[in-house]
């Protein structure tokens, strides 16, 4: 088997109506979710990845914060010369000390997306890691109130919450169709 590295990307992008908007997704937060409690994949106090299955179609949280976002989405996808997108999935998670979601994917997807909403501290962050090289690439450098896009099939996580801190993020994962070369 040959082995070549290519390069990819991944988008940080701050979301500047963030002050603004935090406190309204946190509050439509408190009455949606469950425990999401797998105990060898993950442990997350609050979510609703399981329940939310038509949230695109509902009063949720997700028009709201899609409104708000969606400009953003659409600057990453002219940088990346793709259109046609939709959201497949919408979802968010709530973590606090000792929460933690291990390596994983997201399939059916071109590009996943974190909207931190609360992150305390910087250890709190996604990690990306490496299969060939068997090492976390980095904990990458964002901070509350920003989105983070990557190909979904980076494998990543959230590693263990070690402080008595809540961190919320909104999760979402983009399908393209058309390429604009």
């Amino acid at each position: 088997m040959i082995i070549e590295k290519i390069n990819s990307y991944y988008f940080i992008n701050k979301i500047k109506e963030h002050n603004s908007i935090k406190e309204q997704i946190l509050n439509s937060l408190k009455s949606s979710g469950d425990k999401i409690n797998n105990l060898d994949h993950e442990q997350i106090s609050k979510g609703d990845f399981f329940s939310n299955f038509d949230n695109q179609n509902s009063d949720t949280y997700f028009k709201f914060v899609f409104f708000n976002l969606k400009k953003y989405i659409e600057k990453i996808s002219k940088k990346l010369k793709l259109s046609q997108w939709e959201i497949g999935r919408f979802w968010f998670q709530q973590y606090y000390k000792n929460d933690f979601h291990n390596w994983h994917i997201h399939p059916h997807c071109c590009y996943s997306n974190v909207y931190f909403v609360e992150l305390p501290t910087k250890n709190m962050a996604t990690q990306f890691y490496d299969p060939i090289s068997k090492k976390i690439i980095k904990t990458l450098e964002v901070n509350e109130g920003d989105l983070l896009t990557f190909p979904s099939t980076i494998i990543h996580r959230s590693d263990k919450i070690k402080v008595n801190k809540r961190k919320t993020i909104i999760s979402f994962n983009i399908n393209y169709q058309k390429v604009d070369l």
